[in-house]
């Protein structure tokens, strides 16, 4: 019998430890940290820190936590997550904290699970859900995608910093709500075709019906506030759902109904060196689109859902989005995209072609 742990199938996570998410929460952050270790390695991004960084250092020293601090820059790769481990090791860190955005929680993430310490993560924007999911999206220090990487325990301790999330770009929030949408999408297509959906499917997708009506309401006032750097209730309630609803949907359906389309064509999209600038959401976003199209959705609702990204701030086709569309490039994406595990789920063969053909659809609708 193996002695080896496969997070992935041996067990069920759903959420982190502890969540946080008000007003004023950076300047108290110091006593909630040191419940998890004797002192911290900080991860943390360039502009996060400047956005972040006084008040959490502030906080670690009333708190009597001795820390140390690194900046992430470039990818969520092997070599970042190990030099989080040796920098911990050097320095006698036995907690490491992901300040920033996706990829700097993410390395920071998989770096503890290397060093087998806990984690805290402090998300300074709210593209992903990566705050607080259990698992490291890692790409080549080139920026492709290459694996996921399942963690064995979701964050100890998410620390949401709203008005920190309001006055980031908007783009940012804008990504977040794309990338949670596609919870719905991918959702509604992979779990009807489940013969026996379980317990965790089933869960998972109810709360997939849930984010979808929030975020369908919230969403277009969420980016109001966000463009005047403003907190609002709205603001708040969208911030859960990308940050913590859509983690607690991934984690429960992640052996059933996880993803399909939508993220199997971002990540054939990361073969595209242009589209390494462009945040992980958007691509999701564009993802969605296709996977619609695969399905032969409705001219209607595709039209309604482009109109609908368009007013949270995409641009739905790769001419807009700044990406090569000639045949070459359209046959590596869709290449990549199918071979891409997740869109197995797909309750029907995909092809390239299919996806191909799809891709020219949409220059054609969006122009």
């Amino acid at each position: 019998m193996s002695n080896n742990i496969d997070p992935y199938n041996d067990f069920m996570q759903t959420a982190p430890v502890q969540y946080m998410n008000r007003e004023g929460v950076l300047q108290e952050s110091g006593k909630f940290i040191r419940q998890w270790g004797e002192k911290c390695l900080v991860s943390s991004g360039e502009t996060a820190w400047l956005e972040a960084g006084d008040q959490i250092e502030k906080s670690l020293s009333g708190s009597g936590l001795p820390y140390d601090l690194i900046r992430f820059s470039g990818e969520c790769c092997d070599q970042n997550a190990k030099k989080i481990v040796h920098e911990a090791k050097e320095n006698g860190a036995d907690l490491i904290v992901g300040v920033g955005g996706g990829k700097s929680l993410d390395a920071a993430k998989a770096g503890a699970e290397f060093l087998g310490s806990p984690v805290v993560t402090i998300p300074t924007i709210a593209a992903t859900c990566a705050a607080t999911s259990p698992m490291s999206i890692m790409y080549t220090l080139s920026g492709e995608f290459d694996r996921n990487l399942y963690l064995k325990n979701n964050p100890n301790l998410v620390i949401v910093p709203p008005k920190v999330i309001a006055e980031a770009p908007t783009k940012y929030i804008q990504a977040g709500i794309l990338d949670s949408f596609a919870k719905w999408y991918e959702g509604r297509t992979v779990f009807p075709k489940l013969e026996q959906p379980s317990l965790f499917a089933s869960s998972s997708f109810e709360l997939s019906k849930l984010l979808n009506e929030k975020l369908t309401n919230e969403a277009s006032d969420t980016v109001e506030l966000v463009q005047s750097n403003k907190v609002g209730s709205s603001l708040i309630e969208v911030t859960n759902t990308v940050l913590f609803l859509t983690g607690v949907i991934q984690s429960l359906g992640q052996r059933e109904n996880r993803g399909a389309a939508a993220h199997a064509v971002h990540n054939g999209l990361t073969v595209l060196k242009e589209s390494h600038e462009l945040l992980h959401g958007i691509k999701v976003g564009y993802g969605i689109l296709i996977h619609l199209l695969l399905e032969d959705r409705s001219d209607s609702e595709i039209r309604e859902t482009i109109s609908f990204f368009e007013e949270l701030g995409m641009a739905p086709s790769l001419k807009k989005l700044g990406l090569p569309g000639d045949d070459d490039h359209l046959r590596a994406v869709a290449e990549k995209a199918v071979d891409d595990m997740l869109m197995d789920y797909m309750p029907f063969e995909v092809t390239p072609r299919m996806v191909e053909d799809s891709m020219r659809t949409l220059e054609d609708m969006v122009g």
